[in-house]
């Protein structure tokens, strides 16, 4: 065997080996979005305004119980304007369900003038079996037993 043909099946039993690597070997792949991508997403749909794209974002189970046409509306006449939204933190307690920590840059509505401000949130997101991630609700602080709730939606409000 010559040292050129050596290292073509070197070069090439490596990229097989990274290929195989890259395909997770069994593990849910990323390509559906980490959960903080996906509220990013979710965010700045919503920013735009168009909270009938931001509503597919919800679980399945969410979707069920609030109408599509309910949310839109609700979601899009807001009397606070969310400007820009950045992650703080993500805190996942299993590999498919974690707490997005966000701050959005608001403006709110203060004495007849638009003021700008913060908001800080934290959203619980889960992931499904074909590893889509979804958002379950806000997430509320941790109970004296330390365990963390989900409870509805309450987007930032001051």
């Amino acid at each position: 065997m010559t040292s050129t043909m050596f290292r073509t099946m070197l070069v090439l039993a490596a990229a097989l080996l990274l290929g195989a690597c890259a395909s997770g070997g069994g593990v849910r792949s990323s390509a559906k979005g980490a959960p903080e991508v996906r509220a990013i997403e979710r965010w700045n749909l919503l920013i735009a305004k168009q909270a009938d794209k931001a509503y597919d974002y919800m679980t399945p189970g969410k979707r069920a119980t609030d109408p599509k046409a309910d949310y839109t509306q609700r979601m899009n006449n807001r009397p606070v304007r969310w400007d820009k939204v950045t992650v703080t933190g993500k805190d996942c307690a299993t590999e498919d369900s974690c707490v997005v920590s966000l701050q959005l840059d608001i403006t709110v509505p203060i004495g007849g003038s638009m003021t700008p401000s913060l908001s800080f949130v934290r959203e619980s997101w889960i992931r499904d079996a074909d590893g889509t991630w979804y958002f379950l609700g806000a997430a509320r602080p941790k109970d004296a037993g330390g365990a963390e709730e989900a409870s509805e939606e309450q987007p930032a409000q001051p």
